[in-house]
């Protein structure tokens, strides 16, 4: 774990403001910035284009290219999927000599495991030229990366994850307030587990439930017989047709569509339960690859995406709270901003994916995931 994070796991902060100065490090932007900017754009404008491996869907390609295009009249090449898929193909490819990507956008486990290990990444921090995006102060907690050393990982957004679904003609939320009470007898063969044997939120979950509970409740957890479904979406509809009660690692994105409509699903608050929940960057992470084949055009829309329009972009249309001090604080059904708790003077809870040390923790809790759960 790095040192910034046994800090921010062990420091009771007063406000965003006053958390910065002790856990910043990086200078503020150079005087000379506009004309490195000018010259950096104009070369990137040379190149054409800029190739992006990011979240997949339709919205997140939209969102994620076009305001870009349009700011910059530069060509977005966007290619949304699945971390650990565009991670082997993306080594594939260099083992061959081929570097096609520019830039990365998403979750921290294959970033981490694949190309931060394997040394393909380029350190950040001096590609930072727009004041909004290198001054730290402009960042709840400063610039936070997943290793102070490389810093070749930078985590845009954190969040506190609720994920905890109900049916609520089934429960009521004073029912739940620990999750031991999961281990009641009446709720056997009525808990509903987003996949916890791969990475993802329902991991997350399980691994969370494991640091704050211990393996033995997890063993106890498993007695109850829960049925793991591989997507969430499937998950959230099964609870509120009440085949189950209840619903662990649920996305809120799954549950609000039936939330709306009235029908008998909602998500506990993050706070509800006794013992809390995690936080993550979410797919919030941003790489530049070494040897990109647009490296000027890679500079451009890394100030772009971390700039105040673009994480304004990413956290509304997208739906992850974002870590700005400039921008008011933005929720999500599920994902619930870290802003709120700051300002409290309440320590940032157990990081999930912020780390190399979280995510060799998850894969451990991953592996009994599996001898648990059939």
């Amino acid at each position: 774990m790095t040192k910034r994070f046994r800090v921010l796991e062990l420091l009771v902060v007063l406000t965003a403001a006053a958390c910065v100065p002790a856990l910043v490090f990086a200078a503020s932007a150079s005087p000379g910035w506009q004309a490195d900017w000018d010259k950096t754009v104009a070369a990137a404008k040379k190149e054409g284009k800029v190739v992006v491996l990011g979240l997949p869907g339709q919205k997140a390609r939209q969102v994620l290219t076009e305001p870009f295009e349009k700011k910059f009249g530069i060509r977005v090449e966007y290619e949304g999927g699945f971390g650990r898929d565009m991670a082997q193909r993306v080594m594939f490819e260099r083992r061959a000599g081929i570097y096609a990507p520019d830039l990365h956008l998403g979750g921290t486990t294959s970033i981490m495991t694949v190309f931060e290990r394997a040394g393909v990444l380029e350190p950040l921090e001096p590609m930072f030229i727009l004041p909004e995006v290198r001054d730290p102060q402009h960042w709840v907690f400063g610039h936070v990366w997943t290793d102070d050393s490389t810093k070749t990982v930078y985590l845009a957004a954190l969040q506190l994850n609720a994920s905890t679904g109900i049916n609520t003609t089934l429960v009521k939320p004073q029912d739940l307030k620990s999750f031991t009470d999961l281990l009641d007898p009446k709720w056997k063969k009525k808990i509903a587990f987003f996949e916890p044997r791969s990475p993802g939120p329902g991991l997350a979950t399980w691994s969370h439930l494991g640091r704050t509970l211990g393996e033995e409740y997890l063993k106890r957890l498993a007695a109850q017989e829960p049925t793991v479904f591989p997507r969430s979406r499937e998950m959230a509809e099964a609870i509120v047709r009440g085949r189950f009660s209840i619903g662990l690692g649920v996305l809120g994105e799954d549950v609000a569509p039936f939330a709306r409509e009235g029908l008998p699903i909602t998500l506990l608050k993050a706070s509800h339960m006794k013992e809390g929940t995690y936080a993550s960057p979410g797919p919030s992470a941003v790489v530049v690859f070494k040897n990109a084949p647009n490296p000027n055009a890679a500079v451009v829309y890394l100030n772009w995406y971390l700039s105040k329009e673009g994480q304004n972009i990413f956290a509304k249309e997208i739906g992850y709270p974002h870590r700005r001090t400039d921008l008011a604080p933005v929720e999500t059904l599920g994902r619930e901003p870290i802003q709120p708790l700051v300002a409290k003077g309440e320590p940032l809870p157990w990081c999930n994916g912020c780390t190399m040390k979280s995510i060799e923790d998850a894969q451990k809790y991953m592996e009994l995931a599996r001898q648990l759960l059939k």
